[in-house]
């Protein structure tokens, strides 16, 4: 996606093609998401592999690790939000709280490195990525951010293109539920991995 082929309508809280004028479709929206976030956490799969490799110290690996996840998770958000000009200053602190629970996250993690809990292998790489990949969280929690504002009252899961956990198989028949009732993208069994969507009315 681009921004300059693409507008927000807030009120159908749908992205719109400015050449045809009609609503993207949201898997294509979502295959954007995917496609950022698969190339962010290629770069933090190569940022493990200088730790595991000692090329760099836990300290510059730990700022590596903020220095991706920052950005890439606001930028999710802002997806989820129709892009920056939608967002409001309780938006940002919205994402905000969503970033320090990543960060709570990544203190245990760097202290599993300290204390050699966490081995610097392939198991450090995979751990890693698991940050990056959380990112599809945030987007999904700012879009049912968007949707209750909104007005929006049920919500359904729609499963991705990719092999689905019995958790996203269950919650995908429950077909609407009110918004709230089902597990959140990121907290089933397949966690931050999940390629499931959520939509609103």
């Amino acid at each position: 996606m681009s921004q300059f082929a693409y507008n927000y309508n807030p009120r159908a809280r749908r992205y719109v093609d400015l050449k045809t004028g009609r609503f993207v479709p949201e898997r294509i929206v979502r295959q954007a998401v995917d496609a950022v976030i698969d190339k962010e956490t290629q770069r933090i799969r190569d940022l493990s592999q200088q730790l595991a490799d000692r090329a760099i110290s836990l300290a510059q690996w730990q700022v590596g690790m903020l220095s991706i996840l920052k950005p890439l998770h606001v930028a999710m958000a802002m997806i989820g939000n129709g892009g920056a000009k939608n967002m409001s200053p309780a938006d940002y602190g919205f994402v905000g709280n969503l970033l320090k629970e990543q960060y709570l996250f990544l203190r245990g993690f760097v202290k599993d490195i300290k204390t050699g809990k966490q081995a610097l292998d392939g198991t450090l790489l995979a751990r890693s990525a698991l940050y990056t990949q959380a990112a599809r969280g945030s987007h999904e929690a700012m879009r049912e951010r968007v949707a209750r504002i909104g007005g929006a009252r049920l919500q359904r899961s729609i499963l991705g293109i990719a092999d689905h956990c019995t958790g996203c198989l269950q919650e995908a028949r429950k077909g609407w539920q009110p918004i709230g009732s089902l597990i959140p993208i990121g907290q089933r069994q397949c966690k931050s991995h999940c390629r499931c969507t959520m939509q609103y009315k």
